[in-house]
């Protein structure tokens, strides 16, 4: 997009960052950027990279309280990518499947991101592929208690490949938890 920066260059960016637990080290490592005007004016630019570790697609997340919390550029086939699936490609037998992107680095490397709160059958193939045997649901807390339908139907799906642990979050997303909270209810 138009008139970005690296994310931590400028102090709005900066400060929404940090409060979400990330660091200048890491914004950098993921290739954060955030911009300033143009269709993503106030955004976070995040990157996304398919399983080859390629470039693929980003998602703009807004700093701003008072506009959707998300704007994906037209084209970007998500359902059909996980986030952090590139870094744990044929390295891990479980991996957690959380929402979203600051999900996932929170409780990096151990994450991938759906995205949403459906699973995609791309993603399942994707799973398949990556050699993991097990999968820990951890979506956001509204996931099983506003949308149960969408969260057993993830459950029935994935059950038919791997081992599925729930994690029913008491209230929020993952990072509302510390990570000794988090690797506690997972082990």
């Amino acid at each position: 997009p138009e008139d970005c920066v690296e994310a931590w260059q400028d102090a709005r960016a900066r400060q929404y960052l940090a409060g979400r637990g990330i660091t200048q080290k890491q914004a950098e490592y993921f290739g954060f950027f955030f911009c300033r005007g143009g269709r993503y004016c106030n955004r976070i630019i995040l990157p996304i990279f398919d399983h080859h570790q390629r470039y693929c697609a980003f998602q703009a997340r807004t700093i701003v309280d008072d506009e959707p919390k998300y704007q994906n550029p037209s084209g970007a086939q998500l359902s059909h990518l996980l986030y952090g699936l590139s870094w744990n490609f044929h390295k891990r037998n479980k991996l957690v499947l959380v929402e979203g992107i600051f999900d996932c680095l929170h409780i990096f490397p151990y994450g991938v991101a759906s995205f949403s709160k459906n699973i995609s059958d791309t993603q399942i193939q994707l799973l398949r592929l990556s050699g993991c045997t097990e999968i820990v649901i951890c979506w956001d807390n509204d996931a099983w208690s506003v949308t149960p339908e969408k969260w057993e139907n993830a459950v029935v799906r994935l059950s038919r490949y791997f081992i599925v642990r729930e994690i029913k979050l008491p209230d929020g997303d993952p990072t509302n938890y510390s990570i000794a909270e988090l690797k506690q209810m997972i082990i």
